[in-house]
């Protein structure tokens, strides 16, 4: 080594004695050897991706992202729920004048097709009107009454009107469907509406979750508890729907049922389309968060184009430092999510959570091209330096 160091000093000495160009030479042979060193630690800094910031990159735009449709899901909801409660009031109050009107009890209600058929007609209006005015795709009112309580189905059937869109599509058509999904048939006819071809009289309360029992609860006011029912497929179709339920409290606290608003999952994706960004598409989900799990399949999820994903999974939750992991098994996916609150007055709690999920093969793919892009610019220059210090040498 002392060696060396004595030979290089000679060097010196030597171009010091030499003429001014020889000594400008060496200058930038030495300047070239040392950005030759200096880009062999940019390749293998390269190699080893530390120039790479994009895991904070994919954390500010997932963030963001996350915010504004926390936002977007928050207003669409609250604007529902202040809808179902507004609907929940007026059908009381006309429920109530047909009582009065007939001069008869709530319980007189039950195995009397003609008087539930008046109800239905003081209350289609009202439900047609959330149907129009609301950024949904359904709306309805059960009654805790049913036209034959001698039926074996008696005790989960309940009587009511459902309102439907038909023909939902991404273009959102100007004048929509309006189809009769349940209720008395007479309502249809005098309205001119199509029956829907999985049309039933009456509702079965055991399919939607939480129903029964919100009919049951003793209340002063429907704003004291209200939920949105878990995802449930609508029996006899292919679709599937949540509902938003708000119970109808007469003024001496008599519950006459449940009415609100339905969301189908078709709805949601149109509402909802997948983001397509730089890091891969971004998909919108709104779910229960339970036991560290993002149960997709009792919530909605937005357009899954660019994705694997069909709504059905159950998601694992993984926190990390800038983004989160969710396992579903055979695909991994990472994102953000947050909790919004849904409901209110529920027996169970339950955590609803926004959700931005993004593949995370499409994420992986984005940074092996960012980390080539470095090892080719590096490799590139560590090239051009060394035939630099080969011509100077």
């Amino acid at each position: 080594m002392l060696h060396k160091l004595k030979e290089i000093r000679a060097l010196n000495a030597f171009a010091k004695k030499q003429s001014v160009g020889m000594q400008r030479k060496l200058m930038l042979y030495w300047v070239s050897m040392i950005l030759v060193i200096f880009a062999a630690v940019i390749l293998l800094l390269s190699v080893a991706g530390a120039f790479s910031q994009n895991d904070q990159q994919l954390h500010e735009v997932m963030e963001l992202h996350l915010k504004n449709t926390q936002d977007k899901l928050t207003r669409h909801l609250d604007r529902l729920t202040a809808q179902s409660l507004h609907l929940s009031k007026e059908l009381s109050r006309e429920i109530e004048g047909v009582l009065v009107q007939e001069g008869i009890s709530w319980q007189e209600v039950n195995d009397d097709p003609e008087r539930l058929l008046k109800l239905q007609t003081v209350m289609y209006p009202l439900i047609n009107t959330v149907l129009q005015t609301g950024n949904c795709n359904g709306a309805y009112a059960i009654l805790n009454a049913t036209t034959n309580t001698a039926l074996p189905t008696a005790d989960h059937s309940r009587s009511g009107i459902h309102l439907r869109y038909a023909n939902l599509s991404a273009s959102s058509p100007v004048a929509p469907t309006v189809v009769y999904f349940r209720g008395i048939p007479d309502i249809a006819r005098q309205k001119d509406l199509e029956l829907h071809n999985r049309w039933n009289l009456e509702f079965d309360t055991d399919l939607i979750p939480g129903c029964r029992e919100l009919m049951e609860a003793s209340l002063d006011r429907p704003a004291q508890r209200y939920f949105w029912a878990h995802r449930i497929d609508l029996k006899d179709t292919w679709e599937s729907a949540m509902l938003l339920c708000v119970p109808i409290v007469g003024s001496d606290g008599t519950v006459y049922g449940i009415c609100g608003v339905e969301l189908s999952a078709l709805y949601f994706q149109f509402s909802y389309p997948a983001m397509d960004g730089t890091f891969g598409s971004a998909v919108t989900a709104l779910a229960p968060v339970r036991d560290g799990r993002l149960q997709l399949a009792e919530g909605l999820v937005g357009s899954v184009s660019g994705t694997y994903l069909d709504g059905q999974e159950t998601l694992v939750i993984h926190q990390g430092r800038y983004y989160n992991a969710y396992d579903a098994g055979t695909e991994r996916y990472i994102g953000l999510h947050q909790v919004i609150p849904l409901s209110k007055g529920e027996t169970e709690q339950t955590d609803w959570a926004a959700a931005i999920l993004i593949p995370q093969d499409s994420y992986a793919a984005y940074m092996a091209d960012v980390q080539r892009t470095w090892i080719f610019a590096a490799l590139g220059l560590l090239l051009v330096l060394l035939t630099l210090s080969f011509f100077l040498a």
